[in-house]
């Protein structure tokens, strides 16, 4: 019955055998079961032979039991609780404690990879809902960039443009949705700002680009109203010019009259040449003081003409005054 018993127990602790030698023998050890185990009598004192099996199993179960999960060490804890002996009962607590202390030791032990596991768990998901929320935030900046550059006519249609986007990445864009409202709001401040200036830039270009071209067309005004008055003058002396040819080639006509009228002609005519010397003058000077701006590009046209028309006025008197030569040499050469 005892062999049984032994065999029985022996073939329990084989899952766990390999593990427990070393420390099966240190149980064995007299020493030691008087230091650990006070309450079992020593080999020597007794006749009845002690159960190696048990004790060895439950050094089995204790050596052994951070090789084997809990689901199997509390049956072979139950098969060992129906032995019998000193021996057997002191291995049954022995076993007992072992579990214990392994099923704390093992929660330990798993606390931090848990801990590890849910901390990169959380880890992950901030990291992907932070990426989520700063795509939502580019989204707005790439329109906002945009509105940088706005100019007066397309300021509108930008500003519609970033609320658009700002709606609807309103939600995506989480904890950083206050900075991206404080960068709008200082963007659309200085956008702001900046397109007040430029307005106030171009009304002012545009009230000097007027004023330019009053001054300019006074000029031209100006020097119009001298061509015009040279040219009548320029008139008169070709029909002096013209009356006194008429008297040169009158048969009745008295020397003395042609050379009178070629006289009076010849006044008139310097007269009429020094206006248009005069009018020359003041066209260059009007030319000069209408500068090379948009003023003196709008009237280049006209001031072309008054130079041109002063220029054939030129050559009229020019044919005048041969004229008037030709016609004083015949009237001398009737008198001699």
């Amino acid at each position: 019955m005892d062999w049984l018993h032994f065999l029985h127990t022996l073939q329990l602790s084989r899952a766990v055998l390999r593990f427990l030698l070393p420390l099966a023998a240190h149980l064995v050890n007299d020493d030691h079961e008087r230091r650990f185990l006070p309450g079992v009598v020593r080999r020597s004192d007794v006749e009845k032979p002690r159960q190696p099996s048990a004790v060895l199993t439950a050094s089995s179960l204790q050596s052994g039991a951070a090789g084997l999960p809990p689901c199997e060490l509390t049956p072979k804890l139950a098969e060992l609780s129906g032995l019998t002996g000193g021996y057997a009962q002191t291995s049954y607590r022995l076993a007992s404690r072992a579990i214990r202390s392994l099923s704390s030791s093992t929660t330990a032990a798993r606390s931090p990879i848990v801990q590890a596991r849910r901390e990169a768990e959380a880890r992950r998901r901030r990291q992907e809902e932070e990426r989520k929320q700063e795509e939502a935030a580019n989204n707005v900046r790439e329109v906002l960039k945009k509105l940088r550059n706005a100019t007066p006519d397309n300021l509108k249609s930008l500003q519609a443009d970033l609320d658009k986007a700002a709606a609807s990445n309103f939600q995506a864009m989480g904890a950083l949705r206050d900075r991206v409202n404080d960068e709008m709001q200082h963007t659309i401040t200085q956008v702001q700002k900046r397109i007040a200036e430029e307005l106030k830039q171009r009304e002012e270009a545009e009230r000097r680009r007027q004023m330019e071209l009053a001054r300019v067309e006074q000029l031209l005004k100006e020097a119009a109203a001298e061509v015009q008055s040279t040219e009548a003058r320029v008139t008169q002396a070709q029909e002096a010019t013209t009356l006194a040819c008429q008297r040169g080639i009158d048969a009745e006509a008295a020397p003395e009259d042609i050379l009178q009228a070629v006289q009076e002609a010849g006044k008139i005519l310097e007269d009429a040449k020094g206006l248009l010397d005069r009018s020359e003058r003041l066209l260059s000077v009007k030319k000069e003081a209408m500068g090379a701006g948009e003023g003196a590009r709008h009237v280049k046209r006209e001031v072309d003409d008054l130079t041109d028309r002063l220029q054939q006025s030129h050559r009229s008197l020019q044919r005048c005054t041969e004229t008037l030569e030709e016609t004083r040499g015949k009237s001398i050469f009737f008198l001699q």
